[in-house]
């Protein structure tokens, strides 16, 4: 059996450390685009409340069972809509009721989130 030279040693730790790098940074970054949504977010939250419920809800009526304000929940539902995962839809009769529910994009991603 031979025996590596502190200098070997040093070298191949070097390169082992470079390309645990450069694969754990593409790793991450592959894993970034596929997963929209990750758990234990809010946004987790309000899709899974979306989903289990089904149906719409009002901001309103999600603010308050998200424990959260109106105006976070705007920013959540605006980033969760430019991910195409919920829409929104006024009321007929009332265009100030504005409606959230998930959309068939959202719920794929809840089941990739289950896997």
């Amino acid at each position: 059996m031979k025996t590596n030279t502190p200098a070997e040693l040093t070298a191949v730790s070097a390169q082992f450390l470079t390309f645990t790098t450069q694969f754990l940074t593409c790793t991450k970054a592959q894993y970034q685009q596929q997963n929209l949504v990750k758990a234990n977010t809010q946004g987790f939250q309000l899709l899974f409340l979306l989903k289990q419920q089904g149906g719409s809800f009002t901001m309103s009526e999600l603010a308050g069972q998200l424990h959260t304000t109106k105006q976070q929940l705007t920013r959540l539902v605006n980033a969760l809509e430019e991910k195409r995962l919920v829409m929104r839809s006024h009321d007929t009769k009332n265009r100030r009721l504005v409606y959230v529910s998930i959309t068939p994009e959202g719920i794929d991603a809840m089941e990739q989130l289950k896997e």
